[in-house]
């Protein structure tokens, strides 16, 4: 919803466009690690400030911090006190020695396979929901596959506007059903999408 906190585990490309995004839709940001530290303001971060300044290797800028800013280690990103947490960098991330520790109510996982099956059983006890990943991060694929036989004759504007819809979209319709499947039937978000999304071989892209 609208006005949200949000942490975010990486900033390279991942990381800078979802918070980029999130800020314009108004969520408040609220905490961005990179591999150097965890950059934390519980009132919210400058995040058109912070990604004009994004070092070139997705490290943040130390210069372009704020004074009421916290500087923490990295590995302190899942504890902070937000509504949404975002894996955007690494692989196992979440996992059974962390996963506790997480305050969150939602995990969106912006990176491929950033929780554990370990996790994931912790995760489900305490009733924190995950939008899991091959469904939240699908737009490479989505373009891959499907967008490029859409854009014939337009404009590169008109493209690219046209591929961000697509995805967004599709992300969207995907996530909802598998929220209310959910919700609905009791089932472990990652349970319900795999059980929905499963891939057979005469699977084609959902146009």
């Amino acid at each position: 919803k609208e006005g949200a906190s949000v942490v975010i585990q990486g900033f390279g490309c991942v990381g800078a466009s979802c918070v980029n995004s999130l800020n314009k839709m108004g969520y408040k940001v609220v905490g961005i690690a990179d591999v150097n530290g965890l950059v934390y303001c519980k009132d919210g971060l400058d995040i058109p400030k912070l990604v004009a300044t994004r070092l070139p290797k997705g490290e943040l800028n130390k210069e372009a911090f704020e004074d009421n800013y916290e500087v923490l280690p990295n590995s302190e990103w899942l504890s902070q006190e937000c509504d949404i947490l975002i894996p955007a960098a690494l692989e196992d991330v979440i996992n059974k020695d962390n996963a506790d520790k997480i305050k969150a109510s939602l995990i969106v996982e912006a990176a491929n396979i950033p929780t554990t099956p370990e996790a994931d059983e912790i995760l489900r006890r305490k009733g924190i929901d995950v939008a899991v990943d091959f469904i939240s991060n699908l737009g490479g694929i989505r373009i891959y596959e499907a967008v490029i036989v859409k854009i014939e004759n337009m404009s590169d504007e008109d493209a690219a506007a046209a591929i961000v819809k697509d995805t967004v979209d599709l992300i969207r319709k995907q996530t909802k059903v598998v929220f209310e499947e959910s919700a609905k039937t009791g089932e472990f978000t990652r349970d319900v999408a795999r059980r929905l999304f499963t891939p057979d071989k005469s699977d084609t892209p959902d146009m």
